[in-house]
């Protein structure tokens, strides 16, 4: 994985540098670019006409932002957080898509995530996988690290606001079920009517553990059970979203059969089942957009131990979000969002009601590129172990850069 990205760094490296460089050489039978001359190189004039950079697309996508989080009480209890306020980069990836192989619908993509938590800054590889078109009819194959189902198709078609807050399914104060992209190898299925997503997984996710063996033998082989995921979607009036001004509605039925899932912060056999079926529907118009969906989770402990040795995500809720679209070109936005996910597991030794969160704001999309978000994120919980900290308001201010 190393190489992976150190690789497509050199090659954004050289293609940044083109215009300090004075002569470049292309192998025309193999598209490779060099820096010297060389038998069976030719010289180009301009790095952009040579057949390699055509070749590579690159791209990024960047969320800028500042919150002031208020902590408030419940019922009269403090709360034992502290408030915050800060400057956030939310997110910062930089992606490179290589059509290298001899099917032009065939390439090779790699992206970065760069992502900050109170001033860390955390580097991942998101996505890094191999994609080849019509290996079935109207079927494509992702390998690698891959995405999951449901993340990608709820942020283009149904929740529009990545940049201020993840899907119900992946929130921590929602159900915290599934994060968007995991190792393994998924099929996707694009008909008018219908579009699927199929695939295999270590379950964990890309930024998870996949395997722990503890120096007193618990734990032996926790974690390397599989994860079958599935997405199935019903595009009603035969239209495949991804557009705002269309219009469009979606049925989708979704979920996982995750075997041997690793729990975060056990001190014994540190796994569990893990188990989830949700449905959706989401109606969009130029002016507005509706959708909704429910989630219903298992997660049958397979070790010794208790429920407080590690956090069990079985539970059951649903999520509602609008919005509404103004100006000559739908340039301004309104929405408003709302989770309830109630718990099915005692949690240590605080007992443990509904989650709930609210979420409203406003949007300017400036252009194609920026888009401002000025929004309020309510967090309304019991105060116990596991969401310390969590209630109050969060006042937030966010620009989204595409490049």
């Amino acid at each position: 994985m190393k190489k992976i990205v150190l690789s497509t760094l050199a090659v954004m490296s050289l293609v940044g540098s083109a215009s300090a460089s004075t002569q470049f050489y292309t192998n025309k039978a193999t598209g490779q670019v060099f820096t010297m001359p060389g038998k069976g190189r030719v010289a180009v004039n301009d790095i952009a006409s040579s057949s390699i950079t055509k070749k590579l697309k690159f791209g990024g996508e960047l969320y800028i932002g500042y919150v002031n989080h208020v902590n408030r009480s419940w019922h009269g209890q403090d709360e034992s957080g502290t408030n915050l306020s800060e400057f956030q980069i939310r997110r910062a990836y930089l992606q490179v898509k290589a059509y290298v192989l001899p099917n032009p619908k065939d390439y090779i993509r790699v992206t970065t995530d760069i992502s900050s938590s109170t001033g860390d800054k955390n580097f991942r590889v998101k996505y890094a996988y191999l994609y080849l078109a019509d290996i079935l009819p109207y079927t494509g194959v992702e390998i690698g690290q891959v995405h999951r189902p449901w993340h990608d198709y709820a942020e283009h078609n149904s929740w529009l606001f990545r940049s201020i807050s993840k899907t119900f399914l992946e929130a921590k104060n929602g159900s915290n079920l599934s994060n968007s992209a995991d190792l393994g190898v998924d099929f996707i299925t694009k008909t008018k009517y219908v579009t699927t997503q199929l695939g295999l997984y270590n379950g964990e996710g890309y930024h998870n553990a996949d395997v722990i063996k503890y120096s007193n033998g618990n734990g032996t082989g926790a974690g390397t059970g599989m994860s079958g995921e599935w997405r199935i979607t019903g595009h009603l009036l035969g239209v495949n979203g991804k557009d705002k001004k269309k219009t469009y509605l979606n049925v989708s039925y979704y979920g996982q059969y995750n075997t041997r899932n690793y729990r975060p912060g056990a001190s014994t056999t540190p796994y569990q089942n893990l188990v989830f079926n949700a449905v959706h529907a989401v109606f969009n118009t130029a002016p507005f957009l509706i959708a909704g969906g429910y989630i219903n989770s298992i997660a049958n402990f397979n070790g010794s131990g208790s429920v407080s040795n590690g956090q069990s995500k079985a539970g059951e809720g649903y999520s509602v979000n609008t919005e509404g679209r103004f100006g000559d070109n739908y340039q301004f936005d309104a929405f408003a969002r709302y989770d309830y996910w109630q718990p099915k597991t005692q949690i240590a030794s605080d007992s443990q009601t509904a989650r709930r969160t609210y979420i409203y704001g406003a949007a300017w999309h400036q252009n194609s590129k920026i888009t401002w978000y000025a929004n309020v994120i309510t967090n309304d919980d019991q105060r116990n172990s596991y969401l310390a900290n969590t209630n109050g308001n969060s006042y937030m201010l966010t620009a989204r850069i595409f490049f």
